[in-house]
This record gives structure tokens, sequence and C-alpha cells, in this order.
């Protein structure tokens, strides 16, 4: 009887336990949707309500990350190489001009169309047949891979690119064509070899890649090559590229996959394999990204918040597979990414609306520790930041407008906002004076949005803004604080000419806009050294 008393008792024990545990729970849980209402703080004005929006920067903690100096760059896809360089003339001062604009960055001359490139340094002129075929094509995404011609590229037409990349600045990446095999598979280096020893005689400063996409060339190419071939390959690539004493010291990067998030894991599991093999050769690890199709994207698609976290997504998913291996510790670079693959969506990508994932992005993988991140691309297509003309379309803009205000350090942040309000915060760039931080992003809402920044009083704050707005989202003009931004004679930048806002009781951010915040008076540590 005793035992069996003390057996109800205990059951009584353990309900109550489990009672109070649950009872706990839901009081947590309760408590934290509370205080987000809170945080939230909801004001009542005659006749509307507003909600006040958080960042809060932690100013004594030591930066987050440190991005790359070349940590927004740019990529030029070899569909113009192939097109003979319709359009893309090397020698354009204009041209020159407008991507020295963009410097420090790196040019990655890469895309799908790398797997289809000869070098020919002792040729006059590239092959005709093939020129005139992807002339004929248009657009790069009507190209059937499969049936797309190898086509060639003249000496004196990659001296001349090359020495542009000089002229502007900026450090060309070069991806090699990994499809040109022998009959067991192994990669078939000598035109490779040809390229570099010409690039050598020519003092040609490169870094290098070889293919693109490789996990994606059984559906793209009707091939493929596994994961540990191509670090069979690029241990191959090495070797030879330290025979040349230009390049014994030159970067490596690779393997750009594209599509990292799939359904069965293979391209994570073809990455996983790869850098399984490749020892500690490479210098930083690649993958691309694009939100959508550029064929089927809407408008809805450049506003909706869900599109935007995928990128999240996927970054986190690389970092899991990095974390798993020996080079936890190496950088890892978005290599080749825009708003839509397939060249980008017409009338969005090339758009104000196409802003918003575009400043995102650099938030984001800025925040998630991405060292670089490659912008497809400086021209041709849709998704290109300068159009046919040479002229900025609006993300270009942002471009100049990132790389002249926002540092490198990443502050330790959270925000706590609503999905269509995303704001990142940095150290200001050395354009800037001392202790100021930049805090960025968008507003992809139709109506203003109100925050407040912490830990600060907002009299003590001074806030020096950079409003970008359009007239209409599907425009190709864009405008900083209500004034056109255009270019000046000889292709000069403007006077970017920003305004001073208010911060009590806290700081506006207008429908549709994206914004960069110079504060003065969050006294951040890190950002006074």
């Amino acid at each position: 009887m005793y035992i069996r008393m003390k057996a109800v008792e205990n059951s009584g024990l353990h309900y109550l336990v489990k009672l109070c545990r649950d009872l706990c729970v839901w009081v947590i849980a309760v408590t934290i949707v509370l205080l987000f209402l809170l945080l939230l703080v909801t004001e009542s004005f005659p006749g509307t309500y507003r909600y006040v929006q958080i960042v809060h920067i932690h100013n004594e903690e030591p930066p987050a990350y440190i991005t790359d100096e070349k940590f927004l760059s740019i990529g030029l896809d070899c569909f113009v190489i192939a097109t003979g360089f319709k359009g893309f003339n090397t020698s354009s001062p204009k041209l020159v001009k407008m991507m020295r604009h963009l410097s420090p960055s790196y040019l990655r001359i890469g895309g799908n169309l790398a797997d289809r490139l000869i070098f020919d340094p002792e040729s006059d002129e590239p092959y005709k047949y093939a020129e005139n075929l992807y002339n004929q094509i248009g657009d790069e995404d009507d190209i059937n891979y499969q049936l797309a011609p190898n086509y060639s590229m003249t000496g004196r037409q990659w001296i001349d690119l090359v020495k542009l990349t000089e002229k502007a600045n900026l450090d060309a990446i070069f991806d090699l064509n990994s499809l040109l095999r022998q009959s067991d598979g192994e990669w078939d280096y000598h035109n490779a070899e040809t390229l570099i020893e010409f690039s050598q005689n020519n003092s040609l400063k490169l870094n290098w890649e070889l293919g693109n996409e490789p996990n994606s060339y059984h559906h793209k190419f009707n091939t493929s090559v596994s994961p540990e071939q191509l670090a069979k390959d690029f241990q191959t690539l090495k070797s030879l590229l330290e025979e040349y004493p230009l390049y014994s010291n030159a970067m490596l990067v690779g393997p750009d996959v594209d599509r990292l998030v799939t359904k069965n894991g293979q391209n994570e599991e073809y990455l996983r394999v790869f850098l399984s093999h490749i020892g500690r050769l490479i210098d930083a690890i690649t993958w691309h990204q694009y939100y959508v199709n550029g064929r089927t994207a809407t408008a809805q698609d450049f506003l909706n918040p869900v599109i935007f976290d995928t990128l999240k997504t996927q970054i986190k998913t690389m970092k899991s597979i990095l974390n798993g291996t020996h080079l936890s510790n190496k950088p890892f670079w978005l290599g080749e990414t825009a708003s839509a693959y397939g060249g980008g969506a017409p009338n969005l990508s090339d758009t104000f609306i196409g802003v918003f994932l575009w400043v995102d992005k650099l938030g984001l993988c800025a925040k998630l520790g991405v060292n670089v991140v490659i912008r497809q691309s400086i021209f041709k297509e849709y998704y290109a930041l300068l159009d046919k003309n040479y002229d900025p379309n609006p993300d270009y803009w942002v471009s100049i407008l990132y790389k002249r205000l926002v540092g490198h350090k990443v502050l330790n942040y959270f925000t706590v906002t609503m999905p269509t309000v995303r704001l990142y915060a940095h150290c200001s760039s050395k354009n800037i004076p001392t202790n100021s931080v930049v805090i960025f992003g968008s507003n992809l809402g139709n109506t203003e949005a109100n925050i407040k920044l912490e830990p600060s009083d907002s009299n003590s704050l001074i806030v020096v803004a950079y409003e970008l707005t359009s007239d209409s989202l599907l425009s190709k003009n864009i405008r900083l604080n209500g004034r056109l931004l255009k270019l000046r004679r000889n292709y000069e930048l403007p006077t970017f000419v920003p305004k001073f806002t208010n911060t009590e009781p806290y700081v506006k951010m207008p429908p549709y806009s994206i914004v960069f915040w110079v504060v003065k008076g969050l006294n951040v540590k890190t950002c006074s050294n």
C-alpha cells in the first residue's frame, strides 16, 4: 500500500512539474511577444498610428566582421568576348572612367561561355563563324550550351581587355575553360598554359579561376566533371601557375558552384566533396546566387521579403559546409550574383525596383561574413550596371554611394523592424570623419517608416541622410534627396548632396526608398579607431 501511495505521490509530483514547465514556457513565449510589441512602440497621433522600429548597436563591442577592401566587385560575362566585344569598346574613355569610379574592385571575367573560350594568340581575327552565331543569338539566355561552339579570343583582344582593367584600377580574375578534356577525362591544360605564358610575356596582372558552375555541367553542356576530378584539375592549375613568376603568388579562387540549396542536396554535396579533396591551395571559396528567373520574375518578386531571405539560407548553408571542412577559416565569396538569372529581368533588373535586392544583398552578405560580392555584370543584359551607352543604371548609383559611404567594419547590432524594413550598420568609410556610423538599407513598403537609433538620446544624434527614391518603381531615373542623379561633363560623378535630418523622436524613412544615414553621436568604440 505504501509503495502504491508513493507511486501516486510521485506521479502527482511529476504532473505538477510538467504543468509548471509548460506554464513557464507559455509565460516566456507571451513575454517575448509582448516585448516585441513594446519594441514596436505604438504612438497615437490624431487620425493615424505610427510604428517606431529600432536599430540597436552594441557600441562597446568589436566588429562582427571586416570585409575585403574590394567587397563590392564587378563581373564581365564572356558572352561579350564571344560576340567580338560588340558594343564594348575597351579603349573608350567613358567606359574606363565609369569602371574606375567603382575602384577598388575585382573584375571577374567569366560566366557560362568561359567554358567555350579558346585562346588563339597568333590569330588576327577571332573565329568568325562562332562570333557571327553568337551575335545572331542576341541574349545569352537564348543559348543552347550543348550546341554552342567554341569561340576564340585573340592575343590583341586579350591585351586590350586586361589593359582596360589596369586603366580602371581594377584587379582582373580570369575564368579558364574547364571543359577542354583529354580522352581519359583529365583536364587538357595546354590552351590555358598558352594564355598564361602569353600573359606573363606581356606583363599582364591576373588572378585565376577554373570553370563556371561545374556542378551544373550535366544539364547545361550534357557532360560532367566530378568534384574529385575538378579538385585535381585545380591542383594542376596551381602547379602550372607556380612555374610563372608573375603568377606564382596570384590568387586562385573557386569552384564557382551554383544553386547551393537543392531538395536532394546534390549541389551541396558537390561542393563538400570538392573541398575535401582540394587541400589548401585555393585562396577563396566561391559560389553563385540569383534570386529569381529573369524570364518569369514579376515586380512583386522584387519587393517580397521572402524572396530576399533566400540569400540568407544560402549563406548559412555555405558556412555550414565550410565549418565541416579544414577550410573553415578561408574567405568565401559570392563569385557571381545579380537579381535574376538568365541576364536579368527586363524592365525590372535595370530599373529602380531592382535597387532593393542589390542593397539588401550587400548588407546581408557583409553581416553574415561574406568577404567579396561580385556583381554580374558591368555591361550587357538587363542586370548590367551600365547600359549600352555606358550610362548608369540605378544599381550603379547605389554601388557608388555604398563605396563612398560604407566602411569595411560590420558592427554588432540588432534590428526590430517590420519585414519590409531592412537595415544594416557599419562604421563609415575612410572618406568620412572618424567615429561615424553608417546605417543603410531599404524600405520596401508604401508607407513611411520611423526608426529609432540606439543607444542614444535622439537629441544628441546628428544624422546626415542620403535618400534614394524615384518617380516610379519602374523608372530608370533615380533621385538623391529629390535631385535627379546624372553624370557631369567628362563622365565625372555629380556632387552627392546630403541633407541633415531630424532625429526627434526618430528618423523617418520614405516609402519605397534606399537610405544611407551617416550618424554621429552613437559613440561606437570600434569606429573611433
